[in-house]
C-alpha cells in the first residue's frame, strides 16, 4: 500500500504510513465487515482473537505478518503476544482486541482515533506504537516491545531505595510531560501500566488504549469512569470532565506508593475506594515513613489535592522540582528542601542528560544560543520593549529558547530593572483549536498567576479586560512580555479574525508591551487568509532565524554534560556529527544512545558503528522521514548532484543558501565540501532516490 503523502510503500495491513504517519485508509472499515448479532442469537465462536495460518514457508503467520506469537498478557479489551515482525525484522507485542468488541463499532471508531493520537508521542518513556491493523474481523494494535517487569511487581516484592524512586518517578513524568503536550490524558496510570526495561532500567510508560485527547469524547457514557480506583482521579470518579491534571493526580498516587510501599486508599471494593479519593484525606506519608524527606511528602500531597486547581499545573513542574532533588554526578548527595523545610538527603544515582528532546528546561542541560539570547533580550530591554518572532526549523529548538527566555535568572541576568517587567509564557501547540474568548481566559489565568500581587484583582477577560490590564502595567511604569510559543497555530486558526491581529498592534503601539513568538516559517506565511496575512501586525516584528548549533555550541553539547554526569563523550563528537549533524534534537537522540551504550555487547555482525546508527535510526527515522519528504523537487536534485559531486548551476547555488540557513547542509571552506548535514541521513537520501529511480 503506496502513502498518498510521501510515497512510501507500507504493508498491506497497515492503518497509517510507517514514516509520516498519514491515515492510509477509511476510518470505519469494521462496519462493513461486522454483522451485529441479533436479540437472543449466541456467539457462534467462528470469531476468534488470533487467526493463524500456515505460510509457504516459516511457521504460522497472523495477518500476513506477523509470526511467532507468544501470549504473554490477557486483559479486559485484549490479549497482548511478543511476535516477529516480519516486515521490521524485529520483536514486536501485538495487542489483538477481543473479538466481541468488533461488533461495538462506536468503540472501535473511537479506539481507532484514540490510539493514532497515542501514535504521535515520541518520547523514550513513552512506548511505540507502530500501527493499527485490522485482519478479517481482529483488530490489532503493534507496538513496541518491552522485556522487563511491571512496576507493580517490583513494588510488591521489594523496597525501592529512595534514589530509585525518584528516577522512577522523573521519568514518568517525563512521559506524561510529553504526552500532554500532544493534547493526549492517559486516564488509566497505574504501576500495572509502567515498565522497567530489563538491564536498562529504563521506565516506560504504557497503554494508552483507553486515552484520549482532551477535545474527544470518552469512550464511557456520561457519568461513569474509566480508570482504576485504586488510582482514580475524584473529578474522574465522580464523571466530571478531565484535564491533564487528572493523569497528575495518578501520578502523586504511584509517588505515594513508591516511596511508602502502600496505597493511600485501598484496596477493598470499587466504588468505597472511589469515595475516598472524593471525601478522604490520605496518611501523611511522613507518618508511615518517618524518614521521609518533608519535600517528597510535599510533592505527593500537592498531585494529590482534591481540587485540579490546586495541583501543579503540569506535569513539568514535578520534573523541575524533582531535579531540585537529582544533584549531578553519581554518589553525591543531595538535600531535599522542596517545601523550603529540610528532610534528611538521599543518595542519587547518576541519569543520563540527554533524554528531554521536546522542551529543555534545566539549564544545567541547555547549551549554545548566547548570540541570540543576547539578541532577544537587547529589543526586550528597550526603552519601548520590541517584539521578536523567532523562526526555524522542526527540532531547531525554538521553544527552549523561548522557556530560557522566559527564566528569572536570565532575565536579571539581561535586563536593568528585571523587577519592571512581568513575563507571560503561552504555548499553543496544546491550544490548536482555541477560540479568542479562550485565549484571553487563558492569558487572564497566566497573569494572575505571574502578575497578580502587583497589579491586583484582573477585570473580565476579553478585548476590553486586557486593555485595563495593559493601562494598570503602564500606570505602575512597568513593562509585558507575552512569549508566545508555536504562534502559527493562531495565525492558521480560523477563530481569530483580523479583529485580533489589530487589537494585538494596537496593544503595543500604545502600552510597554512586547511579543516574542516562535513559528515554523514567517508568520505572514502561515496565515489562513490573505487579509490577515496583510495584516500590519507583522510589521511590529523584527526576525530572528534560528539554525543549527555551531561546531563550537555542538562540541559543548556533547562534552560539558556528558563529563558532569560521568560519561565523557569527547572522543564521540565526530560519530555524533555523522549520526545528527548540528540539530540539536538529532545529537541529543545521538549523545543520549552513546551515553548508555555499552561497547562490550554489540551485534558482531555489525560494526560498532553499524549498531549505534541502527539504535538511533529507531528514533530519529520518523522525523528524518519527514524533512525527505518535505524536500522540494529542486532541493532533491541540488542534493542529489552534491552526493554526486556533479557541477553546480546558479539555481543550485540559490538553493544551497537557502538549506545552509535552515541547517540541512554543512558548509566547508569551498563549495566542493558542501554536504549533507548528517551522513545518515545522506543514506537514507540516496535509498529513497534508488528506489524511486527502481520504481
Amino acid at each position: 500500500m503506496i502513502c498518498p503523502k510521501c510515497k512510501t510503500e507500507n504493508p498491506n495491513s497497515n492503518w497509517f504510513c510507517l514514516s509520516c504517519g498519514e491515515a492510509l485508509r477509511e476510518e470505519l472499515p469494521a462496519e462493513k465487515t461486522a454483522r451485529p448479532r441479533k436479540t437472543g442469537e449466541r456467539k457462534t465462536g467462528k470469531t476468534s482473537a488470533v487467526k493463524l495460518k500456515k505460510a509457504e514457508i516459516g511457521p504460522a503467520m497472523f495477518a500476513d505478518r506477523y509470526t511467532d506469537l507468544t501470549k504473554i498478557g490477557d486483559g479486559a479489551m485484549a490479549t497482548v503476544f511478543r511476535a516477529r515482525d516480519t516486515v521490521l525484522d524485529s520483536a514486536v507485542a501485538l495487542k489483538v482486541l477481543h473479538p466481541e468488541l468488533a461488533d461495538n463499532h462506536n468503540f472501535i471508531a473511537r479506539f481507532k482515533r484514540e490510539i493514532a493520537l497515542a501514535r504521535t508521542i515520541t518520547h523514550p518513556n513513552v512506548y511505540r506504537i507502530y500501527d493499527i491493523g485490522q485482519t478479517g474481523n481482529t483488530h490489532f494494535i503493534s507496538m513496541e516491545y518491552i522485556e522487563g517487569e511491571e512496576l507493580k511487581d517490583l513494588i510488591r516484592k521489594e523496597k525501592i531505595e529512595p534514589d530509585r524512586a525518584i528516577k522512577i518517578t522523573r521519568e514518568i513524568a517525563l512521559a506524561l510531560e510529553q504526552a500532554h503536550a500532544q493534547g493526549i490524558i492517559h486516564r488509566d496510570l497505574k504501576p500495572q501500566n509502567i515498565m522497567l526495561e530489563k538491564g536498562t532500567g529504563r521506565c516506560v510508560v504504557m497503554d494508552f488504549g483507553i486515552a484520549i485527547g482532551e477535545n474527544s469524547s470518552a469512550i464511557t457514557q456520561v457519568g461513569t469512569f474509566v480508570g482504576t480506583p485504586e488510582y482514580i482521579s475524584p473529578e474522574q470518579a465522580q464523571g466530571q470532565p478531565i484535564d491533564c491534571r487528572t493523569d497528575i493526580y495518578s501520578l502523586g498516587v504511584i509517588i505515594y506508593e513508591l516511596f511508602t510501599g502502600k496505597l493511600p486508599f485501598g484496596p477493598g471494593e470499587p466504588v468505597a475506594v472511589a469515595l475516598s479519593h472524593i471525601q478522604d484525606s490520605p496518611v501523611p506519608p511522613r507518618k508511615l515513613v518517618p524518614g521521609l524527606p518533608a519535600g517528597i511528602e510535599t510533592i505527593i500531597l500537592k498531585a494529590m489535592a482534591k481540587n485540579p486547581d490546586n495541583r501543579y499545573a503540569n506535569a513539568g513542574q514535578i520534573v523541575s522540582e524533582l531535579d531540585r532533588v537529582l544533584e549531578s554526578g553519581s554518589g553525591k548527595t543531595a538535600e531535599v528542601d522542596l517545601a523550603g523545610a529540610k528532610g534528611p538527603t538521599i543518595i542519587t544515582i547518576s541519569q543520563n542528560p540527554y533524554l528531554n528532546r521536546a522542551m529543555v528546561r534545566d539549564k544545567r542541560y541547555f547549551y549554545g544560543r548566547k548570540k541570540e539570547i543576547s539578541t532577544i533580550y537587547s529589543r526586550l530591554g528597550a526603552a519601548r520593549p520590541q517584539s521578536v518572532s523567532v523562526v526555524g526549523e522542526r527540532r531547531i529548538g525554538k521553544s527552549s529558547l523561548l522557556f530560557h527566555i522566559n527564566d528569572i535568572e536570565n532575565r536579571r541576568a539581561f535586563l536593568n530593572n528585571p523587577e519592571s517587567y512581568i513575563f507571560i509564557f503561552m504555548d499553543f501547540q496544546e491550544k490548536r483549536r482555541s477560540l479568542v474568548e479562550e485565549f484571553f481566559v487563558s492569558l487572564s489565568e497566566a497573569l494572575q498567576i505571574q502578575a497578580g500581587d502587583r497589579i491586583g484583582p484582573l477585570p473580565e477577560p476579553g478585548y476590553d479586560g486586557f486593555k485595563r490590564v495593559c493601562d494598570i502595567i503602564d500606570r505602575q511604569k512597568m513593562k509585558l512580555v507575552l512569549l508566545f510559543d508555536e504562534f502559527e497555530s493562531v495565525t492558521k486558526n480560523k477563530n481569530f479574525d483580523p479583529e485580533f491581529f489589530a487589537f494585538l498592534r494596537s496593544i503595543a503601539n500604545n502600552y510597554n508591551v512586547a511579543y516574542v513568538t516562535s513559528s515554523l516559517k514567517n508568520l505572514q506565511e502561515l496565515c489562513h487568509n490573505k487579509e490577515i496575512s496583510d495584516s500590519p501586525f507583522f510589521n511590529i516584528f523584527s526576525n530572528l532565524n534560528l539554525t543549527v548549533f555551531t561546531e563550537k555550541e555542538a562540541r559543548l553539547f556533547v562534552s560539558e554534560p556528558s563529563r558532569t554526569f560521568g560519561c565523557p563523550l569527547e572522543e564521540h563528537f565526530d560519530t555524533v556529527v555523522d549520526l545528527a549533524g548540528y540539530f540539536p534534537f538529532y545529537m541529543a537522540i545521538a549523545c543520549s544512545i552513546l551515553f548508555d551504550f555499552d561497547f562490550q555487547q554489540v551485534d558482531s555482525r555489525k560494526t560498532v558503528f553499524e549498531n549505534i546508527e541502527e539504535l538511533f535510526l529507531d528514533e530519529a527515522r520518523m522525523h528524518l522521514q519527514y524533512i525527505l519528504n518535505n524536500l522540494t523537487e529542486d532541493e532533491k536534485k541540488t542534493c542529489r548532484k552534491i552526493l554526486a559531486q556533479k557541477p553546480l548551476s546558479d539555481n543550485d547555488r540559490y538553493v544551497i543558501k537557502d538549506l545552509l540557513r535552515r541547517g540541512y547542509l554543512i558548509g566547508q571552506d569551498s563549495e566542493e565540501e558542501i554536504r549533507l548535514f548528517s551522513n545518515t541521513f545522506a543514506k537514507m537520501f540516496l535509498e529513497e532516490s534508488s528506489r524511486k529511480k527502481g520504481g
